[in-house]
């Protein structure tokens, strides 16, 4: 008996955002903050959500690779976690309990 291979999904050309902070942050402040730091893109569609996350689009896959390369981002401060979006999820379904973030200790003396 043969089998058929399941499909292969393109890879999603899109990204969830959760900025973590203690204070909402504002639809247009998150628009226009990342408009300002991906300016290197060519286009991304971005809509932001209510809950301090957003919902980013890219149009291929080199422009959403060098985003996540270039992380981590920030929004007024406060760090942007970026997630893949699988297509069977919604945007809240999202896992944001973990994320990968940079800490800089100033004013530490480094013996080796």
């Amino acid at each position: 008996m043969l089998y058929a291979a399941p499909p292969v999904l393109p890879p999603s050309l899109t990204l969830v955002g959760k900025i973590i902070s203690l204070k909402p942050i504002s639809k247009a402040t998150i628009k226009k903050n990342i408009l300002h730091a991906w300016s290197f893109l060519k286009s991304v569609s971005i809509e932001a959500k209510d809950d301090n996350k957003a919902v980013f689009i890219f149009e291929d896959l080199e422009e959403l690779s060098r985003v996540l390369d270039q992380s981590p981002w920030n929004i007024k401060g406060a760090p942007l976690f970026l997630k893949p979006w699988k297509n069977d999820d919604t945007y809240e379904d999202v896992d944001f309990s973990t994320g990968a973030f940079w800490i800089q200790f100033m004013g530490f003396l480094l013996i080796t």
